[in-house]
């Protein structure tokens, strides 16, 4: 008899960035990503498909 492991549902980028309001970080959307902030210190990332993301940041996204 053979038994099946249930399959893993991967979170996708949405799912990942609303869950990181309950860990206290901000989330503001921008184009091709989102602007993560916690305590003054913050990063872009942005969605590369499939549930995963890139951090990094431009020059004007709004990081001095």
């Amino acid at each position: 008899m053979f038994f099946r492991n249930p399959k893993v549902k991967e979170p996708t980028f949405d799912e990942r960035l609303s869950g990181l309001s309950q860990f206290g970080f901000s989330v503001s959307r921008v184009s091709g990503g989102a602007k993560v902030t916690r305590n003054g210190f913050g990063a872009v990332v942005e969605d590369m498909g499939g549930g995963a993301g890139a951090v990094g940041a431009h020059a004007g996204d709004g990081f001095p």
